[in-house]
């Protein structure tokens, strides 16, 4: 979201949304306290000459500075490296030189930005250079009255030119032409990036005020996002993600917002040993890297016989679990995905707290484990606290009724006239699964592995000696829901969202589920909280191993499915969720 919008799309929100949202125009200026007495001016002179960012002008632009204060934005990691090993290297520069990007590890990455933060504060009169990337377009409160930037499109450079004598007075913003289109090589972008560039070409000298950004964003934006907000290709869009979810397909995801996609990048040369029973890779530090980058690096690094390793994680042994395996990437094309975790060699990946991730350099470094890391975060809904299973039935469906039926009645009314089901039919049903969303756990393995007593079954327990349970129940749950309510598990029927939130209610991909046996006296305990449920022709005879199916979704018809089980997921997780941490989130209860 850019803080300046094209017209196109302020009118559409409005159209969407009516009442609730009021349009302020701001036709003076003056009006805007933050730029009343601000007064940016652009240089574009390097894109009429094609001239692209080097020290010398850097240098040049840097010693006509006002306060000796610079920023330069690139469009991409590597190039500012490059651009920051050059200045490091210039003897009679006088400035603190500092790089920032995506690539640095979590702690090095504050240090810089509290660092920056002083260094380009109102007090500051130290001369310093910072030498970036797209991550200061937003988040970061620094100014800087000269700044130097390559071309991109419109909206980031308006988010670059904030930083531009951001707290009033005289500014200059340079911009200059690119080698390449770095991250918009996606047709559509460098389209955008063109029609930037020519749109800045005949506007050297001139001040950036608030009309000419409108100016500039409706000129190159409409177009683009009068594809973007057009009804037939906003549905394709969305149904092509809903069917990604159902199919675990990432790449088919990856086809509506490619941009934004990341994988995790350490640097270690026997990831196996850290996948330990302590679960040690997941301590293992990690740097964002953008998929597209990483794909094409890595496709580099394996040509030249560098190991990287794909991490996999696994908790199909519980829900609470977690279990990690490593493997060989042998084809960067096909193994390396969005949102995985890669561990490169160190000899072909180095890092520097000062420069960041360097592929292709060898280097003897590891990346260290992080000392707040730990599984344990990651196991954060295994809480430990005696609790019987009706209890925990009873809480959830309070909770649901107290926070979720009345909090969501417009969903609820949306969903009701979608699928023809009386309103208070589908608040029964949804009552219903959050009543008995953990019923899997009546099994008598789980209840055995929980170190059950024979008298209440539990849902959760104190005991210090029980840290992970090793047995599905969720699937379970399902599965059960499935047998009392048989439609429920037909690939048409309106019940399976109620199914498949069930299955998913702590992990979207879970599919196995164990042969189970449900304890004595189950049939009571359910009747407990459900009174009227008719379990009379409910049997789990000879049950083995299996696997929750997921369906199919075509765009047309089951679009209506997925968002209703998107719907259901939610305020069941999060029932479940504030059912049993109620004590923790004293704030959010009350």
């Amino acid at each position: 979201m850019s803080a300046t919008l094209p017209d196109l799309l302020i009118n559409k929100i409005k159209r969407i949304t009516g009442k609730q949202t009021r349009i302020i125009k701001v036709e003076n200026e003056d009006e805007i306290k933050s730029r009343k007495d601000r007064n940016v001016i652009l240089h574009t002179k390097p894109l009429r000459e094609d001239t692209q960012i080097s020290v010398k002008d850097i240098l040049g632009i840097y010693n006509s500075s006002r306060d000796k204060k610079l920023i330069i934005v690139c469009n991409t990691v590597d190039k500012s490296q490059q651009i920051y090993q050059e200045l490091i290297k210039v003897k009679e520069l006088d400035a603190c030189t500092i790089l920032l990007h995506s690539r640095f590890l979590d702690k090095d990455r504050k240090e810089k930005e509290d660092l920056l933060q002083e260094l380009f504060s109102r007090k500051s009169k130290e001369p310093v250079i910072l030498v970036s990337t797209q991550v200061i377009e937003v988040g970061m409160d620094i100014s800087s009255n000269t700044i130097i930037s390559e071309v991109a499109p419109v909206d980031s450079l308006i988010q670059r030119a904030g930083r531009c004598a951001r707290w009033g007075g005289d500014g200059d913003f340079h911009v200059f032409n690119i080698g390449d289109y770095g991250p918009y090589r996606e047709k559509e972008y460098q389209q955008i990036v063109d029609k930037t560039r020519d749109e800045l070409k005949r506007l050297d000298g001139e001040a950036l005020s608030w009309n000419l950004e409108k100016e500039l964003i409706n000129n190159v934006l409409s177009n683009h996002y009068k594809k973007v907000l057009d009804d037939f290709k906003r549905t394709e869009i969305m149904g092509t993600l809903a069917r990604a979810v159902f199919d675990g397909n990432r790449s088919k995801a990856e086809e509506t917002v490619r941009e934004a996609y990341t994988c995790n990048v350490s640097i270690h040369n026997d990831p196996k040993t850290l996948c330990n029973k302590d679960n040690d890779i997941f301590k293992l530090q990690k740097v964002g890297v953008n998929i597209w980058v990483f794909r094409s690096k890595a496709r580099a690094l394996l040509e030249n016989g560098i190991n990287i390793w794909s991490i996999e994680e696994s908790n199909i042994l519980d829900d609470y679990t977690f279990r990690f395996t490593e493997s060989l990437v042998s084809d960067a094309n096909s193994q390396i995905l969005p949102f995985k975790h890669y561990v490169v060699s160190p000899e072909g990946a180095y890092y520097d707290k000062s420069i960041g991730l360097i592929f292709g350099r060898k280097d003897s470094k590891v990346f260290p484990l992080s000392k707040e890391q730990t599984i344990e975060n990651k196991e954060n809904e295994f809480i430990r606290k005696y609790e019987p299973w009706i209890d925990h039935a009873n809480k959830t469906s309070q909770v649901l009724d107290r926070f979720f039926i009345s909090g969501y009645d417009f969903a609820i009314n949306k969903f009701s006239k979608a699928f023809k089901i009386d309103k208070k039919d589908l608040i029964e049903k949804l009552r219903f699964i959050a009543t008995l969303h953990d019923v899997g756990k009546l099994n008598k393995w789980w209840q055995k592995k929980i170190e059950w007593d024979g008298q209440i079954p539990l849902a959760h327990t104190d005991k210090e000696s029980i840290t992970r349970i090793g047995i599905p129940h969720a699937t379970v749950s399902a599965v059960i829901l499935g047998r009392i309510f048989k439609e429920w598990e037909d690939q048409n029927s309106v019940g399976i969202p109620f199914y498949l939130s069930v299955a998913h209610h702590h992990s979207p991909k879970s599919q196995y589920y164990r042969r189970f046996s449900l304890i004595d006296g189950w049939k009571e305990v359910v009747k407990e909280v459900v009174p009227d449920i008719n379990l009379s022709e409910v049997t789990f005879q000879k049950n083995v191993d299996g696997y929750v199916e997921i369906p199919m979704l075509s765009i047309a018809d089951e679009f209506r499915k997925y968002r209703l089980y998107s719907f259901i997921s939610k305020i069941i997780r999060l029932s479940d969720w504030m059912a049993t941490s109620g004590e923790r989130i004293g704030i959010l209860c009350s």
